[in-house]
């Protein structure tokens, strides 16, 4: 509750007029020092566009099919994609560099055997 009444004051602050269709990430701060004498508050505040693309467009992109995205999510291959309240997942740019890697790791002829050592290593 707390973090959402620091979200809303900072949005009526910065008069940002965001839409649940916005793609922001927003990252907040708090650093609360006080003493008998005095309170002493610091808030940061960092806003992040993000541009969620869909399946089929991440599936056109690394000629990958839907469903072996799906695979590779499922078996843990790569890491869960978020999903927006439809249940339609929405890829980030870092959801497309984990695909980026596992095409590469396929591409370089690894087993996923192979694939899961050297994840394990990094």
């Amino acid at each position: 509750m707390f973090i959402f009444i620091i979200t809303e004051a900072l949005k009526k602050y910065l008069d940002l007029e965001l839409t649940s269709s916005d793609k922001l990430y927003m990252t907040i701060k708090i650093e609360i020092m006080y003493s008998q004498e005095e309170l002493d508050c610091k808030i940061s505040l960092s806003i992040k566009e993000v541009i969620f693309i869909t399946i089929v467009e991440v599936s056109q992109k690394y000629d990958i099919t839907e469903d072996t995205l799906r695979y590779y999510e499922r078996i843990g291959l790569i890491p869960p994609v978020s999903r927006n309240s439809s249940g339609i997942r929405d890829y980030t740019d870092e959801d497309c560099n984990w695909v980026h890697f596992m095409k590469c790791m396929r591409g370089a002829g690894l087993s996923m055997v192979q694939y899961f050592r050297h994840y394990q290593v990094i």
